[in-house]
């Protein structure tokens, strides 16, 4: 079952870099989680959120010279529902007049939910650069490496498994949900592309599990990372859902910090 985990990752991998070399992000978009982190170089930028990675990558994209990618080489160790891929690929540049050989150094976190491996975390160009705790360690075991990544990353805490009504065991990440909803005696947890229907109360299930949701109405709880527009009486979020937000709602939206739109 590893192994097979493991061939199926690193095939996913191989394409998403051969990808970006080629200018193709039409085939990487599908593979970022909603929630994904990027860190780049040392002085790089951060980003959260599938939208904002996919823009800079774009912008990044204008200034690619003609190249591919060969000799990619990669460890990887799996925990779970995830997977750590680390290591190195080379960049042959040829423009005819000069040939440039460049190594990258790339690590990816994967996780699997409902069913399909989505990118959690990147971490470009120097592997270890961006995370103090990995400067200068390029002997550091890959598994020690995984364990420091599922604490910077909280892993272990973001993932979570319920039983559907439908009696099914659903598994996914936290910071996947984009709200929660009540349905009389059930709450509906809504994940991208997918809803889990739950038996239990949005209060409980909400003080329980999602601590760092915030109430918007007496019907809903919503992740705050995952707010795209916020209006007096209603916010938008990302999968599109358009929300209402009552009076108390409002009073704790506006408890949170600034970031998210207003029109």
């Amino acid at each position: 079952m590893r192994k097979r985990k493991h061939h199926i990752v690193l095939g996913l991998t191989q394409q998403a870099v051969e990808a970006w070399f080629e200018g193709r992000l039409s085939l990487i978009e599908p593979l970022l989680d909603e929630q994904a982190d990027f860190l780049g170089p040392l002085a790089g930028p951060h980003l959260r959120g599938r939208l904002p990675i996919v823009a800079m990558m774009r912008q990044a994209g204008r200034r690619l010279r003609p190249c591919h990618v060969i000799d990619q080489r990669y460890e990887l160790v799996s925990w779970r529902g995830s997977c750590l891929v680390s290591g190195s690929y080379t960049v042959l540049v040829d423009d005819g007049e000069m040939t440039v050989r460049e190594e990258q150094r790339l690590t990816l976190v994967w996780c699997l939910t409902q069913g399909a491996w989505h990118i959690v975390h990147i971490q470009a160009a120097v592997v270890t650069a961006a995370l103090a705790e990995f400067s200068g360690r390029p002997d550091l075991p890959q598994q020690r490496v995984m364990d420091m990544l599922q604490d910077q990353l909280g892993l272990d805490r973001q993932m979570m498994a319920v039983t559907g009504a439908d009696g099914r065991r659903h598994q996914f990440m936290r910071f996947n949900v984009s709200h929660l909803e009540a349905a009389d005696e059930y709450v509906i947890i809504h994940l991208p592309q997918t809803v889990i229907r739950v038996h239990d109360r949005l209060y409980r299930l909400a003080a329980s599990q999602f601590p760092d949701f915030v109430r918007i109405h007496r019907s809903y709880y919503i992740n705050p990372c995952s707010i795209r527009i916020r209006r007096p009486r209603s916010v938008q979020m990302i999968d599109g859902s358009e929300l209402p937000v009552s009076d108390r709602g409002r009073q704790n939206l506006a408890a949170l910090p600034p970031g998210s739109q207003y029109e």
